[in-house]
């Protein structure tokens, strides 16, 4: 059996899922999320936009849209579609997608944002004809990374910053 915290991100995924479908599937994706912990205080479902958000005592996620939190001190580059976000009293994340992003020009940006210290890393791989890329930085206080993800013209096309900073508040 899945454990209630546990299951609370399975649900929340799925949740995201039957927000497409909207009417009557609103009310019940939010009585499943509630009924599976009691420190969700609320959820809101919005089909129109494809979004759910999900309010505890801890903070909010935001699945499928949202903004950026007040908690992220590194400016992901202009442009992109903030497809999540997360902000909690001792840790904030993004997941920001630019479409048909230049790559290199985002990391670029990025490196001028992280800090001196992080480490940086990065891998390149084939995927039949597709390159899937990746740059990362890590270290006290966060982790930035950026990944060649899919968009509306195909796997790899587009480009994915996610943003997480944190402290132990």
């Amino acid at each position: 059996m899945i454990e209630r915290r546990r299951a609370l991100p399975l649900v929340a995924v799925f949740a995201l899922t039957l927000a497409g479908c909207g009417g009557i599937t609103e009310g019940l994706t939010e009585r499943a999320i509630e009924s599976l912990s009691d420190e969700v205080k609320g959820i809101d479902v919005d089909s129109d936009a494809g979004r759910v958000r999900i309010e505890t005592a801890d903070g909010t996620l935001t699945i499928g849209g949202g903004s950026i939190p007040e908690g992220i001190t590194l400016a992901p580059p202009p442009g992109g579609e903030v497809v999540s976000s997360l902000e909690a009293p001792t840790v904030a994340q993004v997941m920001v997608l630019f479409p048909g992003g230049d790559f290199e020009a985002i990391v670029a940006f990025m490196e001028g944002q992280v800090r001196d210290d992080w480490e940086r890393s990065s891998f390149t791989s084939q995927v039949g004809d597709d390159t899937q890329r990746n740059v990362s930085w890590s270290g006290e206080g966060g982790v930035v990374s950026i990944a060649s993800c899919e968009d509306d013209r195909g796997p790899f096309s587009g480009v994915c910053v996610t943003i997480l900073e944190g402290s132990d508040g």
